[in-house]
């Protein structure tokens, strides 16, 4: 059994889903946003996107980068043109495609600094034999640098896609009785993700988090609970599990974070998100995991939320806005992470664990790189429902790099193991952690 070492670490009251200055209390003062807007969609017919830029604390990006990710089954291709932001700023948008993503990204021959506005335009084309009736679209892995080449914090918000028939397929121009019977039977109109690691399916595990996604559950402003126990109402807004109201930590008219029951594993979910105006939303059917184990990160960047223990910064290359420097080998560090799994004697869903309460049933393991080691301690963080503190303590042969690959796995009662997603963390030699800089994570910025 690990030995508890708490902080207090408020991380899942906060919308974006890496929760990066919650969660560990530092100010990030320069912060680059991408969101993707909403639009209609029928099958076999195609739909453009905008995606903004939103720059906040000073920031200003002279080049970008991002992942748009979808699936194949529902989007046969995608087009990208820049948009006045890009243009304004005589940047070229640049984008390269392969089955379920397009990356892009925005560069020009100047320092002119990309301004806040519609950055590109994404034209997606969809399947017009495709089943699903949504489809997720994802902007993730976003970096931005500066004139100086220095990295600014960044995230991205994707949309998902409601997708409606494409009437009169007899030729008429007229629906079809079984087209007439589609359009009006219900629909799951909301995808259950982790807020963590952005996987969707089964992400429910005892006392974890998850996220819903759609659009329509508010006309309110987005809200984030502010107080422990956490409410099962914000914006107006419930999530239901098996018809029990779930705490929730943040609702906006796109997203929903709540924390899912200490159920047992294996057991039926049936999740259900009560909009504001009274229409039950559904989700697809779901069972509760044993563990659904996610290393929270840095905007939709790689890089872990993997703190200094000793030095409240986060390990990564040194970044303009933000307390970083790469670890070394030696340092106690601290890993946030979600859906470890069962808890002995837990605390009950929305209310902070307290001392004693929080030991965990699944024995963890860490990999950094090729070497294993082995926590110091795994528990909830003291606080924060649903969010996981793992400490440990780099050894002397662990490998460096500034984007050194880690991530966990949970050893379950019967013999199977569970394994997060894989994340980074900046690792230096011994006495060069104070003068490692990044180089700029941009593909071919032209400059």
């Amino acid at each position: 059994m690990y030995k508890a070492k708490f902080y207090r670490l408020l991380i899942g009251l906060f919308s974006n889903a890496s929760l990066f200055a919650a969660a560990c209390g530092l100010a990030t003062a320069q912060q680059v946003a991408l969101s993707l807007g909403s639009a209609s969609a029928i099958r076999g017919k195609s739909v453009s996107l905008n995606l903004s830029l939103a720059t906040s604390g000073g920031a200003q990006p002279t080049a970008l980068q991002w992942t748009m990710a979808y699936p194949a089954s529902a989007v046969s291709s995608v087009s990208v043109t820049g948009g006045a932001a890009a243009t304004a700023a005589s940047k070229n948008v640049t984008c390269s495609s392969g089955t379920g993503k397009t990356i892009c990204i925005v560069f020009g021959a100047g320092d002119d600094t990309v301004g806040n506005g519609v950055l590109a335009t994404a034209t997606l084309n969809l399947a017009a034999g495709t089943a699903v009736i949504s489809a997720p679209v994802q902007v993730m892995s976003v970096a931005a640098i500066n004139g100086s080449d220095s990295v600014i914090l960044a995230s991205g918000t994707g949309r998902l896609i409601a997708i409606q028939p494409a009437f009169g397929s007899n030729g008429s121009g007229v629906a079809t009785s079984q087209e007439s019977s589609a359009s009006s039977a219900p629909v799951s109109a909301a995808t259950m993700f982790n807020p963590a690691s952005s996987v969707a399916g089964d992400v429910c595990s005892p006392g974890g988090l998850a996220s819903l996604s759609g659009e329509g559950f508010t006309s309110q402003a987005p809200q984030k609970a502010t107080s422990l126990p956490l409410p099962t109402r914000l914006a107006n807004v419930q999530v239901k599990l098996n018809g029990e109201a779930a705490p929730l930590l943040f609702a906006s008219a796109s997203q929903v974070n709540f924390q899912c029951p200490p159920l047992t594993p294996g057991s039926p979910l049936d999740v259900t998100l009560v909009a504001e105006n009274g229409v039950a939303m559904t989700a697809p059917s779901s069972t509760m995991a044993a563990a659904a184990p996610s290393v929270f990160t840095v905007g939709e960047t790689t890089q872990g939320v993997i703190r200094i223990a000793s030095a409240n910064q986060i390990a990564m290359p040194k970044t303009e806005g933000t307390p970083s420097r790469p670890a070394t080998p030696g340092d106690n560090v601290e890993i946030y992470a979600d859906g470890l799994g069962e808890a002995m004697k837990a605390a009950p869903a929305g209310s902070p664990a307290t001392d004693g309460q929080i030991q965990l049933r699944n024995q963890i393991r860490i990999f950094v790189g090729d070497v294993q080691i082995a926590p110091e301690s795994a528990e909830f963080a003291q606080g924060s429902p649903g969010v996981f503190q793992i400490d440990a303590q780099l050894p002397q042969n662990v490998p460096t790099g500034l984007a050194v690959p880690l991530h966990i796995q949970v050893l379950l009662a019967d013999g199977s193991v569970a394994e997060s997603n894989q994340v980074t963390l900046a690792i230096a030699e011994a006495g060069d952690a104070a003068t490692a800089t990044p180089t700029p994570q941009l593909l071919s910025i032209a400059k």
